[in-house]
């Protein structure tokens, strides 16, 4: 037989599920620690991508202004040409991207084929599909900390 150690097993028990308790909370702690710096580390390498991001933008917000203007004077060849300047700022972001804002510039990369097609065709709803891609290029002009 073995011998007893004078402690009551359901109170060896709960110790042991004490120690368990407090183990995984330690554990659980470090590892949200862990992964708050992490986040913290990317949200600081992340920031020259969206500066760059933000620089291009203004290109591209430019040529949408441009296109806008010439739609307004019922010039749709030299809106179809602004629409092509956006369109290479439009590729540079879409280089210049991180992770997180991939589906950001895919969206402004639609919204760029929309208003070309628009403009392409001549389309009625052209001014609004180009404000439309102004206004989402805007958006990335923004300061990166108030986003």
């Amino acid at each position: 037989m073995s011998e007893d150690s004078g402690r009551n097993p359901v109170v060896t028990g709960a110790l042991v599920a004490l120690f368990g308790l407090i183990v995984a909370g330690a554990l659980g702690f470090l590892l949200m620690w862990i992964g708050s710096n992490r986040m913290e580390a990317a949200k600081r390498t992340e920031r020259p991508y969206l500066l760059a991001l933000g620089y291009v933008a203004q290109d591209g917000v430019r040529a949408a202004t441009k296109a806008q203007a010439s739609l307004a004077a019922n010039n749709w060849g030299e809106a179809q040409a602004a629409l092509d300047e956006a369109g290479k700022a439009v590729t540079v972001m879409e280089q210049a991207a991180s992770d997180a804002n991939r589906e950001q510039t895919h969206q402004v990369r639609l919204a760029l084929s929309a208003a070309q097609a628009a403009v392409g065709k001549p389309d009625k709803d052209a001014p609004g599909k180009v404000a439309d891609l102004r206004v989402r290029l805007q958006a990335f002009t923004v300061a990166p900390a108030a986003r």
